[in-house]
This record gives C-alpha cells, structure tokens and sequence, in this order.
C-alpha cells in the first residue's frame, strides 16, 4: 500500500488472556511496524474479534453452539474447548455474524465503565482519516 500510497488502518487482535493482560508480542509488533501510510493501528481490548460475538448469531450463521466469554477462545456452552475446526468456522464467518448482529453489537462490546470498544475505536478510525 506504501508503493500506491493508500492510506489505511489495522484493527489487530490483542490476544490478551485477561483483563488487564499485555497485548500479545505479535500485537505489538504491528503496532512497533506501523508503515507510513498506516494512518492508526488499533489493538482490541478483549483477546479476539469472537470476544465481541452474540453466541446465538454464532449459531445461527454457523450451526456451532458456543459460549464466548471476553477473554480467551469461545467454548461449547459446558465450557470445553471447540475443535479446531469450529473455532475455524467462527473466526471465517466473524464478518457475517458482526453484520447480523448490526447495532446489537454494542452491548456485547460495553467495558467496565459501560463505553462502547466498537464506537470508541471506530470513532478513533474516521478521527485519523480526517472524517
């Protein structure tokens, strides 16, 4: 993008396993890596995108029963971990499932004070590109 000049931006996982925990050293490394035409690079504060996740749009759109808690990979609902192949099915299907939930996604990303992640970090995206 730097070659044509694009202007872009990354929305990174952080791969936190808790609450509080460092961004993982992957998530940092984009942040440190940032080229030129990066206009923001902006670290989630829950592990994955999945975090942010209503389970039952997740079973609608992908037939995996889960429970996605804000930290950590989503289990099935007794708690056990997916195979891998859910976990696949749900990290290829994030965008399907995020459209579905449209504005409903915004108490799944509410933190301890009660702010939104999404509104925060997008208002953070149209703030670097001037919008």
């Amino acid at each position: 993008m730097d070659a044509v000049n694009l202007t872009w931006c990354v929305i990174v996982d952080s791969d936190r396993v808790a609450a509080g925990a460092p961004p993982s050293p992957d998530a940092l490394s984009i942040l440190a890596s940032r080229s030129p035409t990066c206009r923001t690079v902006e670290i989630m504060n829950r592990t994955a995108i999945e975090n942010y996740l209503d389970p039952s749009k997740i079973a609608a759109i992908t037939g995996v029963l889960c429970a996605v808690p804000q930290y950590g990979r989503p289990t099935d609902p007794a708690g056990n971990a997916l195979t891998k192949n859910d976990l696949k099915t749900i990290k290829r299907n994030a965008g399907r499932v995020a459209a579905a939930m449209g504005p409903d996604i915004v108490p799944f990303s509410l933190d301890s004070s009660g702010a939104s992640e999404w509104i925060t970090l997008f208002s953070n995206v149209k703030n670097a590109f001037g919008l």
